[in-house]
């Protein structure tokens, strides 16, 4: 039975089709990937931000980067979550793709010895 989270993170993620590929970022982490499909780049995302995470945790560095970065976090998972997103004459008429998912702050996990 996997671990109990230690809250959840609400983050912006950013979809854009560039040069013939599909492009993502999380705003907040600067995590990032690419991919031929729109749904391999969210998926593969989501993946990276959950590990980005768990590697902040484990280096027990999440609150000072939350901190630094003006990330919040909530105890429990919300029922929805909003964001700012720039007009699009400030994007520069971007044809973006933005989601917001609220994702869940792994708890720190044991070291392994080897």
């Amino acid at each position: 039975m996997p671990a109990e989270p230690l809250g959840y993170v609400d983050l912006t993620l950013k979809y854009e089709f560039e040069e013939g590929q599909w492009v993502g970022v999380c705003l907040e982490l600067s995590t990032s990937t690419f991919g031929d499909t729109l749904q391999e780049v969210q998926d593969d995302l989501t993946q990276l931000v959950v590990e980005h995470l768990e590697l902040l945790e484990d280096a027990s560095e999440r609150e000072r980067f939350f901190e630094e970065h003006d990330i919040s976090y909530h105890a429990f998972k919300p029922d929805s979550v909003t964001v700012a997103l720039p007009l699009q004459e400030q994007a520069g008429h971007s044809s973006a793709l933005y989601q917001a998912q609220s994702l869940p702050i792994p708890p720190q996990r044991e070291p392994v010895l080897t």
